[in-house]
C-alpha cells in the first residue's frame, strides 16, 4: 500500500519528461500535448490531473489561428508592450514558475476597441 510508485498530480497544466500537457477537462478526458514541434490533442497522457468539481472544460483547440487578431482587444501603447503581453500569455502555460505578473491599468474607457466596441 505504501511502497507503490508515486506520481505527481497537476491542476490544468503539467509537465512530464519535458512535454507540457494542458488538461482540457472535458468529459472524454482529452489533453493537449505541447512539445517543441507543436501541439496535438490526445486522449491519454503521461500527466495525471486533479479535476475539482467546478473546473470547466476548455474549448476545442483549432489550428491556424493568428495571435495578431487578439491585439485589437488589448490596447497596448507600443509594439514592445504587445510583446510583453505575448510573453505573459506564453508563461501562463508553463507548468512551473516563476511566473510573471500582469498588471493592467488605464483611464476610464481604456477597454474600448478602436472601433468603439467595449470589451
Amino acid at each position: 500500500m505504501y511502497d507503490g510508485p508515486q506520481q505527481e498530480v497537476f491542476l490544468r497544466v503539467g509537465e512530464v519528461d519535458g512535454v507540457i500537457y494542458l488538461d482540457r477537462a472535458d468529459d472524454r478526458g482529452r489533453v493537449v500535448e505541447i512539445t517543441a514541434d507543436g501541439w496535438r490533442d490526445i486522449a491519454n497522457s503521461q500527466a495525471r490531473f486533479l479535476r475539482p468539481a467546478g473546473m470547466l472544460p476548455l474549448p476545442e483547440p483549432e489550428r491556424g489561428g493568428d495571435v495578431k487578431k487578439l491585439r485589437k482587444f488589448i490596447n497596448t501603447a507600443s509594439d514592445d508592450d504587445w510583446r510583453l503581453v505575448l510573453g505573459w500569455l506564453l508563461a501562463v502555460v508553463r507548468p512551473r514558475g516563476p511566473y510573471p505578473h500582469l498588471a493592467l491599468h488605464g483611464p476610464q474607457g481604456f477597454g474600448e476597441i478602436d472601433d468603439g466596441t467595449k470589451c
